[in-house]
């Protein structure tokens, strides 16, 4: 599945939440957010980036 990122809807923060799961056991790992940087860097990277809400920063 493609993401184009001005296809996700981000809220008023401009963040939107994402889940982040085992590939082989399907267990959910977490739930993060991300906003449009974090999100052109995991597709640009194939590694996932997710946006601190707290630090206010990006993080792996």
């Amino acid at each position: 599945m493609m993401i184009i990122p001005e296809m996700v809807r981000f809220n008023r923060d401009g963040l939107v939440p994402v889940i982040t799961q085992d590939i082989r056991t399907d267990e959910v790992l977490m739930l993060a957010y991300m906003n449009e940087e974090a999100l052109k860097e995991t597709i640009r990277t194939g590694m996932a980036h997710y946006y601190s809400r707290s630090r206010q920063k990006l993080w792996l």
